[in-house]
């Protein structure tokens, strides 16, 4: 995914903006990097958009209550199997950041590391709970940007 270019000399702000880009969504933590995704996925369909979006906020937070119970009781399969539908969810909505910690978490419950895949459970749920944070600004943009191609006169699609 990574396609850019620098000029010579380069120059070292340069060189770190253009990492830093493309790095980003491994650090995310803004709701312009989720939108975007978010828009991607449904091919700038802003109405399905909202709707992905209401149905991640709805069910995301009782699948990782179920993963917590499910952990906590050192149930190792059905944690997995939770595991594996959130890594599986996130892929699908490009969020290479919430991708990267559910596939950890799912690795480390197939291994039977229940110490370890309760510490990544744990920095799952946070991203998820600041993601959550960011429900409104991320319903706004898509509302925004709605407006906006409304008012320019672009036909939604």
């Amino acid at each position: 995914g990574f396609n850019d270019c620098l000029i010579k000399p380069i120059v070292l702000a340069d060189l770190q903006r253009v990492v830093a880009k493309w790095c980003m969504p491994f650090v995310v933590d803004n709701s312009d990097y989720y939108a975007d995704k978010l828009l991607e996925k449904v091919e700038h369909n802003r109405e399905l958009g909202r709707i992905f979006l209401q149905k991640l906020f709805a069910e995301t937070p009782d699948q990782l209550a179920s993963l917590e119970r499910a952990l906590q009781n050192q149930q190792i399969r059905p944690a997995w199997e939770i595991a594996h539908k959130l890594h599986g969810t996130f892929c699908f909505y490009g969020f290479a950041d919430f991708r990267t910690l559910a596939k950890r978490l799912e690795q480390l419950l197939w291994e039977a590391d229940l110490a370890s895949a309760m510490r990544q459970f744990k920095k799952l749920a946070a991203k998820f709970s600041d993601l959550q944070n960011m429900q409104t600004s991320l319903l706004q943009r898509l509302n925004t940007e709605m407006e906006r191609a409304t008012d320019l006169g672009f036909r939604q699609k």
